[in-house]
């Protein structure tokens, strides 16, 4: 069986010469974090991760755990930007479940009195670390998970993150 398309649906396809003048000129911006909050709602059982980076990064990863042993990772989306690659917010908002076996992108199995890790890592464009974020203190369990090394680490104390 042929198709054929009416010749006044050609009229409809765009014409002519493309050009840039509504394109905002994009900055060249090494990525890095401008902002960083991490927070835990004990009311609504919601985890919610907020970066600001100065210019527009190749997305971030979190990492969650205890012990090395079980590890959660989960990729934080970009809200919003600047059109000239100026910055870019990055967010990640995690639901607390009780069976981490049900654990998915947008749950996690780590309460917010849990005594875990949990490391942020922002990527350049093309796809290298750029920096991290880093809540409460370090141990070993971290050093268990497979990752580039973090040219820069803002830490965040851990007893600003849980609100009602």
């Amino acid at each position: 069986m042929k198709i054929f398309l009416p010749l006044g649906l050609m009229a409809c396809l765009p014409g002519g010469t493309l050009s840039n003048e509504r394109v905002p000129p994009v900055v060249d911006v090494e990525v890095s974090i401008s902002e960083a909050r991490i927070q835990c709602n004990l009311e609504d059982g919601v985890w919610e991760l907020d970066i600001i980076t100065a210019g527009w990064s190749g997305g971030a990863v979190s990492y969650w755990t205890e012990d090395g042993g079980y590890v959660e990772k989960k990729a934080l989306e970009a809200r919003e930007y600047a059109e000239d690659g100026s910055w870019e917010h990055l967010v990640g908002s995690y639901s607390i479940i009780d069976d981490w076996r049900q654990a998915g992108a947008r749950s996690t199995a780590f309460s917010c009195h849990a005594e875990h890790e949990l490391l942020i890592e922002v990527r350049q464009p093309d796809g290298s670390v750029a920096a991290c974020v880093q809540y409460g203190e370090r141990s070993q369990a971290l050093d268990t998970i497979v990752r580039p090394a973090c040219p820069e680490t803002l830490i965040l104390p851990r007893d600003e993150f849980l609100s009602e």
